[in-house]
């Protein structure tokens, strides 16, 4: 009997000793799912962590591309300013030659003017007194229209470069307009403000006016007109 409750008391200390066994596995093994579950956590924690660095970094990169911009766009700004203060400057330039320009061409027309016709030569010989007084070649007589010295056979080679390089208005009544000597000739025969005859038979309307009011003269005054 004795044996037996010996044999016993080792059987239950032996099961005993398996529960404690398998419960240490099952403790270890909890450990173990633990640790893993651990690990995946921080493994997610270590890959969100990598994405906010990439996003800050794509944010820091983004952050310096705006400076950048923002740079350029301050020099930009900066030479539009200059242009614009260089292109003010060019129109005050270019105004203050046109004035110089218009000035001087008034003046060396004024100075080449007929004293007689009141016209500006449009053509050479222009003759000229020992004064220096100028005249056209049709108003030319045996004394000068001006200090009424004796004209001799003198020309002046100055006033013909100078017909030649100034515009010259259009002689025709209500035009004034300028143009160089050789647009000058073409426009004489285009003005709309050119005299014409009125385009009825003489013994009907023999007036004279601008090419620019014959159609209304036609309409309203005319006496050859079918409309009268």
């Amino acid at each position: 009997n004795a044996f037996r409750e010996e044999r016993n008391a080792f059987r239950e200390e032996r099961n005993a000793f398996r529960e404690e066994r398998n419960a240490f596995r099952e403790e270890r093994n909890a450990f173990r799912e633990e640790r893993d579950a651990l690990r995946e956590e921080r493994n997610a924690f270590s890959e969100e962590r990598d994405a906010v660095k990439e996003e800050n970094k794509e944010k820091d990169n983004t952050s310096e591309e705006n400076d950048a911009l923002e740079e350029e766009s301050e020099v930009l700004t900066k030479e539009r300013d200059v242009m614009k203060i260089d292109n003010e400057t060019l129109k005050s330039e270019k105004n203050a030659l046109e004035t110089k320009y218009t000035a001087l061409t008034s003046t060396l027309r004024e100075q080449l003017e007929c004293p007689v016709c009141l016209e500006v030569p449009t053509c050479g010989p222009v003759p000229v007194c020992p004064n220096g007084h100028f005249v056209c070649s049709k108003c030319k007589d045996s004394h000068c229209p001006t200090c009424r010295g004796r004209m001799f056979s003198g020309k002046s080679l100055l006033a013909v470069k100078v017909i030649e390089n100034v515009e010259h208005a259009c002689r025709n009544e209500d035009c004034g307009k300028f143009f160089p000597l050789e647009e000058y000739k073409l426009h004489l025969t285009s003005c709309l403000q050119r005299i014409v005859n009125c385009p009825s038979p003489n013994n009907f309307c023999s007036k004279k006016m601008s090419l620019s009011v014959v159609y209304h003269h036609i309409l309203e005054d005319c006496e050859g007109s079918w409309n009268i």
